[in-house]
């Protein structure tokens, strides 16, 4: 899962290879991590795609993502981004998935051609057991939504 906000990216993940009931958070920049976890927590390894990352078990993942609405204080995300790097990429994901998602014919100038065009074209592999298309989740049953979140 990616998630962005204003203080960083990050990449979260299940350590299934050597521990399933912990986590990854992943970032690419350390200061990105040290706003939510001790710099103690760290860790760093050179040969990842991510080389920050920080170990959680469910629960203190589940801590995380209940906190984070209590710092949506703005009404526009890539205006609250202070840092012009991390603003930067956040107008680029915003244009990206813009172009590749909306529905709408001929919005920002982006071609019929550009926005029907498969989000796996041209895509390699780029680790084993990946296909290079994309996760085939969406749909099945181990997906929650958010209605039944609530019913719990």
């Amino acid at each position: 899962m990616w998630v962005f906000t204003n203080h960083g990216f990050y990449s979260i993940v299940r350590i299934l290879d050597t521990n399933p009931e912990k986590y990854w958070v992943r970032s690419r920049r350390k200061e990105h991590l040290t706003t939510y976890f001790s710099e103690e927590r760290i860790l760093y390894t050179h040969a990842t795609d991510y080389q920050y990352r920080v170990e959680l078990d469910k629960e203190e993942l589940d801590d995380v993502f209940s906190n984070l609405p209590n710092e949506i204080d703005y009404t526009n995300f890539k205006d609250s981004i202070k840092n012009i790097e991390l603003k930067d990429a956040a107008h680029h994901v915003w244009h990206d998935i813009y172009g590749v998602l909306d529905e709408r014919e001929g919005t920002m100038g982006i071609s019929q051609e550009e926005r029907t065009r498969s989000p796996t074209q041209n895509r390699e592999s780029n680790r084993r057991g990946d296909t290079g298309l994309p996760s085939n989740t969406q749909g099945k049953s181990g997906v929650v939504r958010i209605e039944d979140w609530k019913r719990k």
